[in-house]
């Protein structure tokens, strides 16, 4: 048996594609971190589900507690890199370090402040969080699902009124 990396399902390896989402395996991006990495001898890394401006969030598996999660990196692509799918992370240059710096202070605050509210039913459970690599990761709770933007875009590229109130109550 071997893990999806897209899904991080179980299935058989002699199958050419995973049969729980029918994906084949794909390359990860040159900048994300390799499929099957190992982070804090707990978490297996597995596809990204998107990036942003200051990082990558990737499918994943805790090992530890059996389950899937979802992994975010620190990661802002205007002040480092990482080179040929290197673990490690690559600050641009000396001038960006300190911004890179302060950044990644911020993003284990906002880890440390996100789980503050793990008791909180509409607001994600983060499990853990930790420096590896050069960066910042924290483990989350993974749902699966359809994000707001995809959702407002597969209706027509707008929702009525109460329905948009219906589904931002509990967040606000």
């Amino acid at each position: 048996m071997i893990r999806c990396m897209q899904c991080m399902e179980e299935y058989d390896e002699r199958l050419d594609r995973c049969p729980h989402c029918h994906q084949q395996p794909q390359a990860p991006e040159p900048f994300q971190l390799p499929y099957g990495t190992m982070l804090d001898d707990r978490f297996l890394v597995g596809a990204m589900l998107g990036h942003g401006g200051f990082g990558i969030t990737y499918i994943g598996w805790d090992t530890l507690l059996d389950q899937k999660v979802a992994i975010k990196e620190y990661l802002p692509m205007n002040l480092a890199t990482r080179i040929d799918a290197q673990r490690t992370v690559t600050v641009y240059s000396d001038e960006r370090r300190a911004l890179f710096e302060k950044g990644r202070e911020n993003f284990a605050k906002e880890a440390r402040r996100l789980a503050m509210f793990n008791a909180e039913e509409s607001i994600i459970t983060v499990y853990h969080s930790f420096a590896e690599n050069g960066t910042a990761y924290f483990v989350m709770e993974y749902i699966d699902g359809m994000s707001l933007k995809a959702y407002v875009a597969s209706q027509g590229g707008k929702i009525p009124y109460d329905q948009a109130l219906t589904n931002l109550m509990p967040v606000m």
